[in-house]
Formats: structure tokens, sequence, C-alpha cells
């Protein structure tokens, strides 16, 4: 197990608990900004094997729906967009305001391979496992 982070993204918000259908979010993350802490993983993540940032250097979640679940809770479906790969995803997530801001805080659980993540001797889900959760954490001013 690792943790990273992606140091580059835009995220464009509309989200509003009392109107969850008028509710958007697309976010765009920069592939290549993969930190990891380990410069040498980080460069095999950004490489062909992996990301393959050269050819897919942005990753892409849209929404499409959302549904609370309870108190400050909700679901999001939409579509990612990894590697040039199209996905329907859902994720759950948490919103906690504090006056003109707001961090979302959630998990979305995918299926790398699907994604054509870990190419190669990486495709092994012996050595990587398969699905990977990734966990996120937005403040939205």
């Amino acid at each position: 197990d690792f943790d990273g982070r992606f140091g580059a993204f835009t995220a464009q918000f509309r989200f509003d608990p009392a109107d969850l259908a008028a509710s958007r979010v697309v976010i765009d993350l920069d592939v290549a900004t993969v930190a990891t802490d380990n410069a040498e993983r980080d460069a095999l993540l950004t490489g062909a094997d992996w990301f393959h940032a050269d050819a897919h250097p942005r990753a892409r979640f849209e929404s499409a729906t959302f549904t609370a679940t309870g108190p400050g809770a909700y679901r999001a479906t939409g579509r990612l967009t990894l590697r040039g790969v199209t996905r329907d995803v859902t994720t759950a997530f948490t919103v906690a305001p504090d006056g003109a801001t707001a961090l979302f805080s959630g998990d979305l659980t995918v299926k790398r391979t699907d994604f054509g993540v870990g190419q190669g001797q990486w495709s092994d889900t012996a050595v990587i496992g398969d699905p990977v959760t990734i966990r996120y954490r937005l403040l939205a001013r």
C-alpha cells in the first residue's frame, strides 16, 4: 500500500443539497502530477504501463446524479475517464460546510484493469491489487 496525490487539478462545482437535480461536479486531474514521495514510483506511474501521461494527460470525473444517503452524506454517480477509457462509477462522500467553504470527503473504488491501468508485468493483480480505492478531500470555496 502507498498513498499519493495529484498536484494539479481543476474542479467545477455546483452542489446544492436542497437541489440535487441541479447539482454538477466536473473534476479534471493532471495525471503527470502524481506524487507518492518516491521519485522512481512516480516516474513509473506516469509511464506507458500505468497512467500513460504522454498519451492521456488527464483523468476526468463528470457527475450525472446525486442522492442523499443521510445527514451530510451523499452518493454521486457519473463517468470516470482514465487512460482513454470511460466507465460509469459511483462514489460515496460527505460534505462538511463551514461558512463560505465546504469540505467534500469520500472514496471511490474502481478496478484499475477496467481502465487499462497496469500493463505488462503490472497487469498481474497478485502484485498490485485490483480493485483500488481512491480517497479524496476537496475544499470548495
